[in-house]
């Protein structure tokens, strides 16, 4: 049965995996030496990399969402890297649906079972180098100088035109080094020289304007991520299956972060994180920044019972002040803590978090579980499912009634943090690893090509609908009074073509709500079964009417009724333009109005309804969005009409409050109110 599982989740992600790869690539580009100026690689080429290639100073590297970049093997030089150096900039911007890969030269993309797993250090990775403050340096003259700078390990202080290639740090904390967002780094960590290795991402005193989030590191030979210095801020970042530390911090580093997942494959591994002070422990110097870096919601899962003793989550050296909240850390062989000279020069803080299944007792150092301030749990987090084989069996998410579902602390309200009421990375709905990961490309997570047809007529209760299936609506659906819709963010929901009452429709009736709550990152799509959306030109401009749309139906007033009997009613009701007085249970499902301007029909947001319109009769389609009688306790905003055959909104009466509203390319008018 595993096998076959296996093999199920390999296809499925593998169609995935055809979606998400170009199909038609115009050249192989061999990229090598120092590059200047502005380049971009585009979608439509696959590029290699020769060699230790450099962005050099004032120049920009522009990056395509859904690009694919390959780095070459061998002895170095001769493996391909990506140096970013001091003053260059990289704006590397995928997307969810079109990430930009960076990977092996050998690694087939359309094939997920081409490299054994776990297959390492194919290529070197990603390196950035900034301008912002290091403590402390390994390099003499370096360390000697104002401001302090140091070399990238394992590499020498090469000078070209000018310029210290290899070279990281200064005195401008705000330094920027561009944008990475949506990025996947697989097969990395190339040995420079012995017990020296090119991690997933390295961050060289990489500063604060520099946007990090949404990046993967995955099998890579050394660190997932590693911090040497600097004062850049990052979220959304997955370290996983990587063979030293997920995470490693030192020099100094004095970043914000939120939501960082790492999981380590079964077998000896290092630490879930190493935080470092200084280099080789360095004492501390007057007047320079030790490590304080903040950590909020992060999700670390061990080696597992196969770990070995040095399976650790943290390893803790002298001259940090990092400080970690609202996380979850589990399945360690080892202890919590390799704490080394803990206390020593500065005390780092572990508060308000989860710790859970360690071999080695968990409520040690008594510095850490022993002050009530610390708030820590030793408790069983409710993971909904862990697994480090290609399986389909990982889902790191929280199931419903963990008790990692509300967390005592918030995290600050700076303008960078997000405000979440959970432990760890994830809550219990949003799986935001989904799609632009290669968990999710080789077949950890469930596949997302679960079809789900909804063939019950008539919703009643509570009803979940997951971001890991598609679901079809092939006729009306009706979501009943006192009933509730919750849709994750990032679920796709298709309506059949048909004709009347055979294409699919979602009505939510008087009495029920739907709570469709996408991000911006992560919408939710409503749109015809034969839509693609992974091929942007599989329909024609403009495809319309190829399903109905969403219909909410309220309790708010109206001034007027087409129907005689709702118009002599008090409160007047109405009944949803061509269709009848269809009465079920006693309720009339197509009716809407009343008395209370309060009602409240649920929470759009983050929507987008396209390709719908489907024709009731002569004259009278379905509209992207019809709001019949909706009340001002309803939430409606970032909502799309997109390629409707009649109107993209239309108001039939009510009271709703609505914001940031789009109606693109409908046949009829973009907004209609009566």
């Amino acid at each position: 049965m595993k096998i076959l599982l296996r093999k199920l989740s390999r296809y499925f992600c593998l169609a995935s995996v055809l979606a998400l790869a170009p199909t038609l690539r115009a050249d192989v580009i061999n990229v090598s030496g120092n590059l200047t100026g502005t380049n971009v690689w585009r979608s439509t080429n696959e590029y290699i990399l020769n060699g230790y290639v450099y962005v050099l100073t004032n120049s920009v590297l522009r990056i395509e969402a859904g690009t694919v970049v390959r780095g070459t093997s061998g002895a170095p030089p001769s493996f391909g890297v990506l140096f970013i150096t001091q003053g260059a900039k990289l704006f590397a911007e995928g997307t969810p649906t079109r990430p930009i890969i960076f990977t092996s030269e050998s690694d087939d993309l359309q094939d997920p079972e081409d490299l054994p797993f776990p297959s390492r250090g194919l290529w070197g990775g990603i390196v950035l180098l900034g301008r912002s403050p290091i403590n402390n340096a390994v390099v003499a003259a370096g360390d000697a100088a104002t401001p302090k700078y140091d070399v990238y390990e394992g590499l020498g202080d090469t000078i070209v035109d000018g310029q210290g290639i290899n070279r990281f740090g200064g005195d401008d904390p705000e330094d920027n080094s561009g944008v990475l967002r949506y990025v996947s780094i697989r097969h990395g960590g190339a040995l420079l020289e012995s017990n020296k290795e090119i991690n997933g991402l390295s961050l060289g005193a990489v500063g604060r304007g520099t946007t990090i989030e949404y990046v993967e590191a995955y099998c890579t030979a050394d660190d997932g991520f590693e911090f040497f210095g600097g004062t850049v801020n990052t979220r959304y970042l997955v370290s996983a299956f990587n063979d030293d530390d997920g995470f490693d911090a030192d020099q100094g580093y004095t970043g914000k972060n939120q939501f960082w997942f790492g999981i380590q494959e079964d077998g000896k591994r290092d630490e879930g994180a190493e935080l470092n002070g200084r280099p080789n422990d360095n004492p501390a110097e007057p007047g320079v920044p030790v490590s304080r870096f903040e950590v909020y919601n992060a999700t670390l899962i061990g080696a597992g019972a196969g770990g070995g003793s040095g399976n650790d989550s943290f390893t803790v050296r002298q001259f940090t002040q990092t400080q970690w909240y609202n996380g979850i850390y589990t399945e360690f062989n080892g202890q919590p803590f390799n704490s080394g000279a803990f206390l020593t020069g500065a005390q780092p803080t572990f508060a308000d978090n989860i710790w859970w299944d360690y071999s080695k007792p968990v409520w040690t150092p008594e510095s850490v579980f022993a002050d009530p301030a610390s708030n820590s749990t030793n408790v069983n987090p409710a993971i909904r499912a862990i697994s480090r084989s290609p399986n389909g069996g990982l889902d790191p998410r929280l199931s419903p009634g963990s008790p990692a579902l509300g967390s005592p602390r918030s995290a600050p309200t700076d303008g960078f943090y997000q405000p979440v009421n959970y432990y760890g990375a994830f809550g219990a709905n949003n799986l935001w690893i989904q799609g632009w990961t290669a968990l999710s490309a080789e077949g950890f997570l469930a596949p997302r090509t679960n079809i789900v047809v909804v063939t019950n007529q008539y919703l009643t209760g509570e009803i979940n609908w997951n971001a890991t299936n598609i679901y079809v609506l092939t006729n009306y659906v009706y979501l009943m009074t006192n009933s509730v819709l919750r849709i994750e963010p990032g679920t796709v929901v298709k309506g059949r073509n048909g004709a009347p009452p055979n294409f699919g429709t979602l009505f939510v009736t008087r009495g029920a709500k739907i709570y469709a709550e996408g991000t911006q990152n992560q919408p939710i799509i409503f749109t015809a079964e034969s839509d693609d959306l992974q091929d942007p030109e599989d329909l024609p401009f403009p495809s319309r009417g190829l399903w109905g749309g969403i219909v909410l139906l309220g309790r708010s007033p109206i001034n007027n009724a087409v129907v005689a009997a709702g118009d002599a009613a008090t409160p007047k009701y109405d009944v949803y333009e061509g269709l009848g007085d269809t009465i079920v249970d006693g309720q009339g499902i197509n009716r809407f109005g009343g008395d209370d301007p309060e009602d409240n029909s649920g929470v759009l947001r983050y929507v987008s309804i396209r390709h719908g319109g489907a024709l009731l009769e002569s004259n009278k389609e379905i509209n992207g969005l019809s709001l019949g009688a909706v009340g001002r306790g309803t939430t409606m905003e970032y909502v799309e009409a997109y390629c409707t055959a009649d109107d993209g909104f239309e108001f039939f009466g009510g009271t709703v409050n609505t914001r940031y509203l789009v109606s693109a390319f409908n046949d009829d008018d973009g907004f209609d109110a009566d």
